[in-house]
Protein backbone atom coordinates (compact mmCIF):
# COMPACT_ATOMS: atom_id res chain seq x y z
CA UNK A 1 0.00 0.00 0.00
CA UNK A 2 3.12 2.76 0.51
CA UNK A 3 3.83 1.77 -2.48
CA UNK A 4 1.15 2.57 -4.33
CA UNK A 5 0.71 5.51 -2.43
CA UNK A 6 3.95 7.30 -2.86
CA UNK A 7 4.19 6.13 -6.50
CA UNK A 8 0.26 7.66 -7.28
CA UNK A 9 -0.26 9.97 -4.25
CA UNK A 10 0.51 13.72 -3.88
CA UNK A 11 4.63 14.19 -4.01
CA UNK A 12 4.96 13.79 -0.41
CA UNK A 13 7.97 11.29 0.67
CA UNK A 14 6.57 10.33 3.67
CA UNK A 15 3.47 9.57 5.96
CA UNK A 16 1.07 7.72 8.06
CA UNK A 17 -1.86 5.37 7.35
CA UNK A 18 -3.95 4.18 9.87
CA UNK A 19 -6.49 0.81 9.26
CA UNK A 20 -9.49 0.35 11.85
CA UNK A 21 -11.27 -2.51 11.44
CA UNK A 22 -14.99 -3.78 13.62
CA UNK A 23 -16.10 -7.19 13.55
CA UNK A 24 -18.90 -8.63 15.14
CA UNK A 25 -19.24 -12.27 16.74
CA UNK A 26 -23.22 -13.63 15.44
CA UNK A 27 -22.47 -16.43 18.64
CA UNK A 28 -21.88 -13.56 21.50
CA UNK A 29 -22.72 -10.30 19.82
CA UNK A 30 -19.54 -8.65 20.71
CA UNK A 31 -18.16 -5.83 18.45
CA UNK A 32 -14.50 -6.18 18.22
CA UNK A 33 -12.97 -3.41 17.17
CA UNK A 34 -9.29 -2.49 16.17
CA UNK A 35 -6.50 0.19 15.05
CA UNK A 36 -3.19 0.49 13.25
CA UNK A 37 -1.13 3.31 12.48
CA UNK A 38 1.73 2.51 10.28
CA UNK A 39 4.49 5.30 9.38
CA UNK A 40 5.90 4.44 5.69
CA UNK A 41 8.57 6.92 4.15
CA UNK A 42 10.65 9.34 5.50
CA UNK A 43 9.71 10.70 9.18
CA UNK A 44 10.74 14.32 10.59
CA UNK A 45 12.97 13.70 13.66
CA UNK A 46 10.28 14.87 15.93
CA UNK A 47 11.17 18.33 18.16
CA UNK A 48 14.59 18.02 15.76
CA UNK A 49 12.82 18.23 13.19
CA UNK A 50 13.33 20.65 9.66
CA UNK A 51 10.33 22.83 10.76
CA UNK A 52 10.77 23.01 14.62
CA UNK A 53 14.51 24.11 14.14
CA UNK A 54 13.09 26.76 11.20
CA UNK A 55 10.79 27.94 14.14
CA UNK A 56 13.36 27.94 16.40
CA UNK A 57 15.58 30.76 14.41
CA UNK A 58 13.36 33.66 15.13
CA UNK A 59 15.42 36.61 17.20
CA UNK A 60 14.77 36.49 21.01
CA UNK A 61 13.46 39.50 22.60
CA UNK A 62 11.92 42.83 21.02
CA UNK A 63 15.29 43.92 19.05
CA UNK A 64 16.36 40.05 18.47
CA UNK A 65 19.72 38.90 17.82
CA UNK A 66 22.55 40.09 15.14
CA UNK A 67 23.91 38.50 12.74
CA UNK A 68 28.30 37.64 13.50
CA UNK A 69 28.78 40.50 10.70
CA UNK A 70 26.71 43.03 12.46
CA UNK A 71 28.06 42.61 15.65
CA UNK A 72 29.64 45.41 17.64
CA UNK A 73 33.29 44.80 17.53
CA UNK A 74 33.84 42.06 15.23
CA UNK A 75 36.30 41.80 12.58
CA UNK A 76 33.95 41.09 9.58
CA UNK A 77 35.25 41.71 5.62
CA UNK A 78 37.71 44.58 6.70
CA UNK A 79 37.34 48.26 5.76
CA UNK A 80 41.21 49.53 5.13
CA UNK A 81 44.54 48.06 5.71
CA UNK A 82 44.01 47.01 9.79
CA UNK A 83 41.01 44.66 8.86
CA UNK A 84 39.60 46.01 12.36
CA UNK A 85 36.43 47.43 11.18
CA UNK A 86 33.11 45.28 10.77
CA UNK A 87 31.34 45.60 7.36
CA UNK A 88 28.09 47.03 8.12
CA UNK A 89 24.85 46.71 6.68
CA UNK A 90 21.35 47.99 7.08
CA UNK A 91 18.20 45.03 7.60
CA UNK A 92 16.98 46.15 4.27
CA UNK A 93 20.33 45.73 1.76
CA UNK A 94 20.47 42.14 4.25
CA UNK A 95 17.17 41.20 3.24
CA UNK A 96 17.73 42.86 -0.51
CA UNK A 97 20.57 40.50 -1.13
CA UNK A 98 18.57 37.53 0.22
CA UNK A 99 15.61 38.04 -1.94
CA UNK A 100 18.06 38.56 -5.21
CA UNK A 101 19.87 35.50 -3.93
CA UNK A 102 16.51 33.72 -4.16
CA UNK A 103 15.21 35.29 -7.11
CA UNK A 104 18.57 33.64 -9.13
CA UNK A 105 18.17 30.40 -7.32
CA UNK A 106 14.38 30.00 -8.45
CA UNK A 107 15.03 31.38 -12.04
CA UNK A 108 13.09 29.07 -14.42
CA UNK A 109 10.94 26.95 -12.77
CA UNK A 110 7.67 27.46 -13.56
CA UNK A 111 4.91 28.53 -11.18
CA UNK A 112 7.36 30.50 -9.01
CA UNK A 113 7.87 34.32 -9.30
CA UNK A 114 10.03 35.41 -6.24
CA UNK A 115 9.29 39.13 -5.89
CA UNK A 116 8.96 39.65 -2.06
CA UNK A 117 9.27 37.13 1.44
CA UNK A 118 5.35 36.73 1.79
CA UNK A 119 3.31 36.21 -1.00
CA UNK A 120 5.75 34.31 -3.22
CA UNK A 121 5.77 31.92 -0.38
CA UNK A 122 2.50 31.35 0.48
CA UNK A 123 2.01 28.10 -1.74
CA UNK A 124 5.22 25.84 -0.93
CA UNK A 125 6.45 26.46 -4.87
CA UNK A 126 9.26 28.69 -3.84
CA UNK A 127 10.82 26.52 -1.27
CA UNK A 128 10.45 23.44 -3.26
CA UNK A 129 12.14 25.54 -6.03
CA UNK A 130 14.95 26.03 -3.33
CA UNK A 131 15.29 22.46 -2.41
CA UNK A 132 15.55 21.02 -5.95
CA UNK A 133 17.63 24.13 -7.17
CA UNK A 134 20.23 22.33 -4.99
CA UNK A 135 18.69 18.79 -4.90
CA UNK A 136 17.15 18.00 -8.12
CA UNK A 137 17.61 14.53 -7.84
CA UNK A 138 15.10 13.97 -4.44
CA UNK A 139 11.59 14.51 -6.50
CA UNK A 140 10.10 15.00 -10.09
CA UNK A 141 9.28 19.01 -9.97
CA UNK A 142 7.02 17.92 -12.46
CA UNK A 143 4.36 16.36 -10.23
CA UNK A 144 3.92 19.53 -8.00
CA UNK A 145 1.43 21.62 -8.19
CA UNK A 146 0.54 24.99 -6.68
CA UNK A 147 -3.09 24.50 -5.43
CA UNK A 148 -1.99 21.68 -2.88
CA UNK A 149 -0.20 23.78 -0.75
CA UNK A 150 0.29 21.61 2.47
CA UNK A 151 1.55 18.43 0.14
CA UNK A 152 4.25 21.17 -0.95
CA UNK A 153 5.46 22.19 1.95
CA UNK A 154 5.59 19.12 3.61
CA UNK A 155 7.85 17.72 0.50
CA UNK A 156 9.72 20.70 1.10
CA UNK A 157 10.52 20.51 5.16
CA UNK A 158 10.90 16.33 4.76
CA UNK A 159 13.81 16.76 2.13
CA UNK A 160 14.95 19.60 4.29
CA UNK A 161 15.17 16.88 7.39
CA UNK A 162 16.88 14.19 5.17
CA UNK A 163 19.49 16.73 3.35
Amino acid sequence: LSDKLINNGTPVIGGKITVRTESWNSQDGVTNKSEKTESWGAQPAGAKGAMDKFKSMEPAGAGGAKPNFMAAGRGGRGGGRGGGTAVRRSPSAIKEMLLNWTKAMTAGYENVEVTNFSSSWNNGMAFCALIHHFYPESFEWSRLDPKKRRANFTLAFNIAEIK
